[in-house]
């Protein structure tokens, strides 16, 4: 899990690389939760299958983890 939070600022992105082992990388996913709303919402994310990361892009704040 990964969590970008902060008050008193305005995000317009931020990009994780998120690191993922013991999976081939095919089907993975990412999901954000929204303390606010409490519910989890699939976001954009690309695989780099040679440094085996996740690249996650979003313009919101929240909790951010890669399923498979």
């Amino acid at each position: 899990f990964i969590q970008v939070t902060g008050t008193n600022f305005e995000l317009s992105g931020v990009t994780l690389k998120i690191p993922y082992k013991n999976s081939s990388g095919n089907g993975i996913k990412a999901l954000r939760y929204d303390e606010q709303t409490r519910n989890w919402y699939t976001v954009d994310c690309s695989t780099n299958f040679v440094d085996a990361k996740a690249e996650v892009k979003s313009n919101k704040p929240g909790i951010f983890v890669i399923v498979e």
